[in-house]
């Protein structure tokens, strides 16, 4: 840049100047870069915090539905095993039958907070 300046009094004298700008413009220049990485690099991380958070849920989501229903699976193998014995107990069985209701009611709502 360059600049020049007079003085209107007689015997005034007038000034000229030359303003290199080079430098300050390659530092803006690095300062939009910077914050252009800066930007990129938080979006970035938002999201591989999203991951990480739908992966926690995923997570959560499979350990209380798989948990009920290995239990059912138990539950159902021992009325399986009280019916098929030499002389069945009912009784047994029947209290099995009612923890495998229990179990699936309890995968149920475990599903159901979570879509919620």
């Amino acid at each position: 840049m360059i600049g020049l300046a007079s003085f209107n009094e007689p015997g005034a004298h007038g000034l000229a100047f030359v303003l290199d700008l080079a430098e300050r413009k390659r530092a803006e220049e690095g300062a939009r870069q910077s914050e252009r990485r800066y930007r990129e690099a938080q979006t970035e991380l938002a999201h591989a915090n999203r991951v990480a958070t739908m992966g926690q849920i995923v997570a959560s989501i499979a350990h209380d539905v798989n948990q009920p229903n290995g239990a059912t699976v138990t539950n159902a193998q021992a009325a399986l095993r009280w019916l098929g014995a030499q002389s069945p107990d009912l009784e047994e069985a029947r209290q099995a039958l009612g923890r495998i209701v229990e179990n699936d009611n309890r995968a149920c709502a475990s599903v159901a907070a979570f879509g919620n």
